[in-house]
């Protein structure tokens, strides 16, 4: 039985209903073993479409992903990169990472979300325990955002897809 949903904006629409600034968030290079880790979030106001080919950024080619940024871009209401070097990850380790970037794109946003969609199981905008030798850490201000978690949530939702796009795109 394929649950999958046919419209990509199946769990933003009653969310951007309800009068929510919506934002779907996406990390490409957790499985790396060198190289930054990247976040993107996206936000919208309106269901408005997203741009014909949008899917899964690991179901398209590279061509296809670059030449889906500009469109993206104008049909999101906000959208921003976090990063995390190398040597942050081996700081902070890679959960505390992955808050740190997502934390940072979400700071680069014109919006300000009322609700997130995380792709995952987990919630990464909540910080995990920071260890005693973590160092500075910027603010991690979004662990209390309303959350849904959508396992393979850059197949079933728009706003995820294109933070996944995005985020490939830039590492």
């Amino acid at each position: 039985m394929n649950t999958v949903p046919l419209d990509l904006l199946d769990f933003e629409r009653p969310l951007l209903e309800a009068g929510a600034v919506v934002v779907g968030i996406d990390e490409v290079g957790r499985g790396a073993l060198a190289g930054p880790l990247v976040v993107g979030a996206v936000a919208l106001r309106t269901a408005s479409p997203p741009p014909a080919g949008l899917n899964d950024s690991k179901a398209l080619t590279a061509r296809r992903r670059e030449a889906l940024v500009d469109g993206l871009t104008s049909w999101a209401t906000a959208s921003a990169l976090g990063w995390v070097t190398p040597g942050e990850i081996d700081a902070w380790g890679m959960s505390l990472a992955l808050t740190v970037a997502a934390s940072r794109a979400l700071d680069g946003l014109t919006v300000m979300p009322t609700h997130a969609l995380l792709d995952g199981r987990y919630n990464f905008l909540r910080p995990p325990s920071v260890p005693l030798d973590a160092g500075a850490l910027p603010a991690l201000r979004f662990g209390d955002l309303p959350v849904t978690t959508l396992v393979r949530g850059d197949s079933r939702s728009a706003t995820i897809a294109a933070a996944s796009v995005l985020a490939k795109v830039a590492r």
